[in-house]
């Protein structure tokens, strides 16, 4: 079992890393502790990710994180009023356990920086940034990463991983 910083990754970063072929690099960051939420793993809706996503869980690369308290169950019902059921329940249980939350989603972002904390927030770009510093993956195949993930339009703000490693 992982004993590391828990890291709630929501609906967007998960597609990034299967778009972006990438999702070995979860089970090799081993300084978080990777979950989904129920609502995370019924978005995933392509029949590929799902299998793919299927083998992280039962490999314990991720694991599904349970929510059944009811101030939890309330604050995502209101976060679904300005995001997707997965981010919003990202945000709710990432909030009340002061975990990190795993997203891409803007709007996901700003809530978790005032909500939350500033540093309880990481991007695709900030895990393959943590993968690179540990010698998981090099800056060329980040690039190559960040490559494959702007031919499905998810754009990155610098050329390359050597401009911000």
């Amino acid at each position: 079992m992982n004993t590391g910083m828990i890291v709630l990754l929501d609906t967007c970063i998960l597609i990034n890393m299967f778009r972006g072929e990438c999702t070995d690099i979860l089970g090799s960051l081993v300084q978080y502790d990777f979950r989904v939420t129920s609502h995370v793993v019924n978005e995933i809706t392509d029949p590929e990710q799902q299998s793919v996503l299927r083998r992280l869980i039962e490999h314990g690369v991720l694991s599904v994180e349970l929510v059944s308290d009811n101030s939890t169950i309330q604050d995502i019902e209101f976060y679904m009023h300005r995001l997707a059921a997965g981010e919003a329940s990202c945000l709710a249980v990432a909030k009340h356990n002061n975990w990190i939350v795993g997203t891409d989603d803007g709007l996901a972002i700003r809530i978790v920086e005032r909500e939350i904390a500033s540093n309880k927030v990481i991007t695709t770009p900030g895990l393959l940034v943590t993968a690179i510093r540990y010698g998981i993956v090099s800056i060329e195949e980040a690039d190559s990463i960040k490559e494959l993930l702007e031919t499905d339009k998810f754009r990155m703000s610098f050329k390359s991983f050597s401009e911000i490693v």
